[in-house]
């Protein structure tokens, strides 16, 4: 039930900490995977390599994928 702006620069997991929300994290670079949370809507970008996910329930690294507009993840 939180909303945060985003430019699209940064990525979920820095975000959600900057609303005072507190995500599984480990790594922050995408190796250990403890930030995989579930997408409900949207599209995200992989900072990393460009990819994009868009499929409902498909499981996201909130440290290394920045909204590409309006996204509802599941954190």
């Amino acid at each position: 039930g939180t909303a945060v702006p985003s430019d699209g620069s940064r990525t979920v997991l820095d975000l959600a900490e900057d609303a005072d929300l507190a995500p599984m994290a480990g790594c922050r670079m995408g190796v250990c995977r403890r930030c995989v949370v579930p997408l409900r809507s949207g599209t995200v970008v992989d900072m990393r390599d460009g990819r994009t996910e868009c499929e409902p329930g498909a499981h996201v690294q909130i440290c290394v994928s920045a909204p590409v507009g309006d996204v509802e993840i599941e954190i």
